[in-house]
């Protein structure tokens, strides 16, 4: 591999020092496979300005390559949101996509905007802080933040509780950063497809790709026409035909005394095709059947589940599903 500079940043201040430059960047996550995701990486085509190895939840890297265009129009998308001088704090990680575009590209595009990565445990003193909900979940205290940005386009419902005026963007890394605001679409088009997955065409989406492009995430439109995230199309289950979001079982199980986090998943049925097995997190309480039965309906009700200390995650702070189908397994 030539032509990139490739940098495993340990802030942002290193990405933005590595974009001043006159190469391509690369970004590498500090763990094992950096090395072998550097080796893999093509020959950057001339409009390259930044690339990044994204998994999404499935642990299998995939580059993304982006222009210095589409950066720009997907930082100005986010800036006419969050205004022309906002002070933001983020907990997300330098070397992924949303993390670099707010820490490094945002205050290098938008003159004024000022952006710095703090811990989990510090993010509970920021004023204007971009997050996700398995970080929302870790922060100690009561949150300072005037505003709180939650990444991934939904929150649980004890989260939501925690934090009821939350503002929630969908985002992908082939968009450079957000395309739905709280359900509105941020500078792009966007459609469903007849089997609900979200289609996105915009100047903000990476010039390698074909569009529209499919992302792979299923939504519904509210009553208000708002886009209402379900799940990933691939992460469905799919019961005697009815196709259950994760989500939906996640939200009414996290509801339970003991639960700190969950995770459904399907597993294989034989009369039903798949049924929903549970990965939980927390302390489990000797009257869990009655609790699930209580809350669950048949099609919903868990067929197996199993109890960890703390569920397996990857860099960017998403359940490794991976690892999580090899403990229901």
């Amino acid at each position: 591999m030539s032509g990139w500079r490739a940098i495993q940043p340990g802030s942002f201040a290193d990405v933005r020092a590595a974009l001043a430059g006159r190469e391509p960047v690369l970004l590498l996550p500090p763990s094992s496979r950096a090395e072998r995701e550097r080796l893999s990486a093509p020959e950057p085509p001339s409009w390259a300005r930044l690339a990044v190895f994204t998994s999404g939840s499935t642990g299998e890297a995939k580059l993304v390559i982006h222009s210095e265009e589409n950066l720009r129009v997907s930082a100005s998308q986010v800036v006419a949101r969050i205004g022309p001088r906002a002070r933001i704090a983020t907990t997300l990680a330098p070397w992924g996509m949303a993390g670099s575009l707010l820490g490094a590209v945002l205050p290098e595009i938008a003159n004024g905007v000022e952006a710095r990565g703090v811990s989990v445990a510090e993010a509970v003193q920021a004023d204007f802080l971009f997050t996700n909900p398995w970080h929302l979940a870790q922060i100690p205290g009561a949150l300072k933040a005037r505003r709180v940005v939650s990444l991934t386009g939904w929150l649980p419902p004890r989260i939501r509780g925690m934090h009821p005026k939350a503002e929630e963007i969908f985002g992908l890394s082939e968009a450079a950063g957000p395309v739905l605001w709280n359900g509105e679409p941020l500078g792009a088009e966007c459609a469903l497809a007849g089997d609900g997955e979200l289609l996105l065409r915009g100047r903000q989406m990476s010039p390698a790709l074909e569009q529209p492009f499919a992302t792979g995430d299923v939504f519904l439109r509210g009553p208000d026409g708002r886009f209402v995230w379900q799940a990933r199309k691939r992460s469905m289950i799919n019961v005697a035909g009815r196709k259950v979001p994760p989500r939906l079982v996640e939200g009414i199980v996290g509801e339970i005394p003991g639960v700190s986090a969950c995770v459904a998943l399907p597993v294989e049925d034989a009369v039903y095709g798949e049924r929903v097995g549970l990965v939980l997190e927390g302390e489990e309480p000797t009257d869990l059947v009655p609790r699930l039965r209580a809350v669950l309906s048949c099609d919903l009700m868990p067929v197996r589940w199993v109890w960890v200390e703390r569920l397996p995650r990857l860099a960017n702070g998403k359940p490794d599903l991976a690892a999580l189908r090899i403990l229901l397994s």
